[in-house]
C-alpha cells in the first residue's frame, strides 16, 4: 500500500499513519517523510514571496495565512496523534528540523516551540533539546543568525515554563521539577555568547532580565 498509493502521491502524512501502523522502524524513511512535509512549507514560503510582489494596491498582504504557519499547524495536528509513538514523532530529531526550515525562511521567534507545546511536548523536553543544541555548538547554530535564532527560542520556551507555572497551566509534577540552577547555568553560559550587534545585545537584556526573574521567584 505505502509504495503503490502513498508515496508516489505525496500524501506524506498518510505515509507517518501507514508506518505508525505497520510499527515500521526505519528512521531514515521517518525523517524523510518529516522533510518532505517540512519542505511543502518551504514552497509555499517562496511562493508567498513571488506572489506578494504582484498583490494589487489596496490589498492586504497579511490577509492569508503565512506558510510557517501550516508547518506549525502540521507539528500540532501530527504531533498530538503521534505523541505516544517516539518513533513517528521524535521531538529531538523534528525540532532542529522545524528550525531550520524557520532559519532559511521567516526567521521569527516562538513560533517553533510553541508549535511543539501546542502539540503536547512538555516545557522540560524543549529546554532540554534546546540546550543541547547550543552545548553541541554544530552548525548552523553555532554562529551568526542561526546562534541567535535558536538561543532566542530557548529564552522563549524558558519564559513560557515560568509563565505557565505561575498560571498553574501545567501539572503539579512538571511544575515541580522546574530545573532553576540548571537553566540558571545555562544562562549564565550563553549570556557572554551571543555577540556585539543590536540583535545580540537586545538579546542579553532579555537573558539577563529572564535570569533576574528565576532567582527572584527560586
Amino acid at each position: 500500500m505505502f509504495n503503490e498509493f502513498a508515496d508516489p502521491l505525496g500524501y506524506f502524512e498518510i505515509c507517518l499513519e501507514i508506518f505508525q501502523a505497520a510499527d515500521f522502524r526505519q528512521t531514515s524513511e521517518i525523517t524523510q517523510c518529516w522533510e518532505s512535509i517540512i519542505k511543502k512549507g518551504i514552497h509555499s514560503t517562496f511562493n508567498a514571496l513571488r506572489l506578494e510582489s504582484q498583490v494589487p494596491e489596496g490589498r492586504n498582504k497579511n490577509e492569508a495565512a503565512e506558510p510557517f504557519e501550516r508547518v506549525a499547524d502540521a507539528v500540532r495536528r501530527l504531533g498530538r496523534k503521534f505523541l505516544k509513538y517516539e518513533l513517528i514523532f521524535n521531538p529531538p530529531t523534528l525540532l532542529p528540523m522545524v528550525e531550520k526550515y524557520n532559519l532559511e525562511t521567516v526567521q521569527r521567534d516562538g513560533w517553533v516551540p510553541e508549535a511543539f507545546l501546542d502539540a503536547g511536548v512538555t516545557h522540560q523536553t524543549l529546554y532540554s533539546i534546546y540546550d543541547n543544541i547550543q552545548v553541541r555548538q554544530e552548525a548552523p547554530w553555532n554562529d551568526g543568525p542561526g546562534k541567535l535564532l535558536i538561543v532566542t527560542d530557548a529564552i522563549w520556551t524558558i519564559q513560557a515554563w515560568l509563565d505557565a507555572n505561575s498560571r498553574s497551566a501545567i501539572s503539579r509534577t512538571e511544575r515541580g521539577r522546574f530545573p532553576s540552577d540548571r537553566i540558571l547555568s545555562s544562562l549564565e553560559r550563553i549570556v557572554g555568547s551571543v555577540g556585539t550587534s543590536m540583535a545580540g545585545k537586545k538579546l542579553r537584556d532579555r537573558i539577563i532580565t529572564l535570569r533576574e526573574e528565576i532567582k527572584r521567584r527560586y
